[in-house]
């Protein structure tokens, strides 16, 4: 064999062991995106087999309860400290929900808990929907969050004033559902994040 096509040779040889490293680097990769995904996702196995039947139950609930206000529930000043933070966050969790719908599919209830550790309200408040653009209360899945969160994104792209969004949430202390208005939307990003972990 001579020298240049040993040479040859070699370099296939090279560029096949590269292009099969970067296959199983791109494979573990995956696999550790589901694995964490999977471990860190916020809805539990509880809401897998129980999903239908939430759904039942708030398609039938109307919130007569009294409405609650942000600063009741701590809802107040988001958890990001600057522009690029916020950018930086938001693409993060843009790209969480994506791997949930991917996984789970664009209608898996995305029912974020806020928890509250204040002494005088120790609580959990469950966001289990939202008003939409039409006026109809909505339940808050992956594809709608994921749409609220571009929407921020959106937002903070054109530096927008902040839209207020109206939500229902299930108060555990009691069981019940309380409307809470006009909650910003960078607000509930925050508050979504945390709740992921991201932050």
């Amino acid at each position: 064999m001579s020298l240049t096509k040993f040479r040859k040779s070699q370099l296939l040889h090279t560029i096949k062991l590269y292009f099969i490293a970067l296959i199983l680097i791109f494979t573990i990769e995956i696999c550790i995106n589901i694995k964490a995904v999977q471990a860190n996702v916020l809805i539990s196995q509880d809401f897998l087999t129980t999903k239908n039947s939430i759904s039942r139950e708030l398609s039938l609930q109307i919130p007569t309860q009294k409405t609650l206000g942000v600063e009741k529930i701590s809802l107040g000043h988001p958890k990001f400290y600057s522009i690029q933070n916020q950018k930086k966050q938001l693409i993060k969790t843009s790209i969480y929900l994506r791997d949930i719908a991917r996984l789970f599919g664009s209608d898996f209830p995305i029912f974020f808990i806020l928890n509250q550790k204040i002494e005088e309200n120790k609580n959990e408040y469950v966001f289990v929907r939202f008003k939409n653009h039409e006026g109809k209360w909505t339940n808050l899945t992956t594809g709608y969050a994921l749409n609220l969160v571009t929407q921020e994104l959106d937002t903070l792209a054109i530096n927008q004033s902040q839209p207020l969004i109206d939500f229902i949430v299930k108060d555990k202390r009691d069981n019940s559902y309380k409307p809470i208005l006009k909650v910003p939307l960078n607000i509930y990003c925050s508050e979504l994040a945390n709740f992921l972990q991201l932050n």
